[in-house]
């Protein structure tokens, strides 16, 4: 079967809303470490490693898995990296809706002080959350809507290292 059409089959809405569920998965996993203790997630350890560490590590393997089944496919990428970020601000989200010891009336400043804040107007939400939005919409408009162009520039300038 050709390269072509073995991408061809990749439903990429489909990847892109899975990813995310397992990101909002996380949410349930963080509450269980942390309870009312936010921002210690990173701090707990299992098998002498940090929590952070087996996030990082799961969250690799969700996005080199399908690149390395697929080839380089530079769509399936964006949609891996948006979903990444997209999913990222929506399971820190989850975590105060989740999180019955905590809760949403506690998502300000003031109680979610392990976060760095920034506001636009009236509207305060952690820094990271502007700033992943803003990357998946970049990562979105370059390689998911421009990318077969992307495609072609790689493959040309792979193409003329190996001549």
């Amino acid at each position: 079967m050709s390269r072509d059409k073995k991408k061809s089959r990749i439903n990429y809405t489909l990847v892109f809303l899975v990813e995310i569920a397992g990101l909002m998965v996380l949410s349930f996993m963080a509450v269980a470490i942390e309870g009312e203790a936010g921002g210690v997630f990173g701090r707990s350890f299992a098998y002498g490693m940090s929590a952070d560490f087996w996030l990082f590590l799961s969250v690799g393997v969700m996005l080199v898995l399908p690149l390395m089944v697929s080839g380089l496919d530079v769509r399936l990428l964006g949609v891996l990296l948006s979903g990444l970020l997209i999913g990222g601000v929506l399971e820190d989200f989850l975590w105060f809706v989740v999180n019955p010891a905590y809760g949403v009336s506690r998502f300000n400043p003031g109680s979610a002080s392990w976060q760095t804040w920034s506001a636009v107007g009236p509207l305060a939400l952690p820094t990271f959350y502007f700033v992943y939005i803003i990357a998946a919409m970049f990562v979105w408009l370059v390689l998911v809507r421009n990318a077969e162009t992307v495609q072609r520039a790689i493959e040309n300038v792979v193409g003329k290292k190996e001549d």
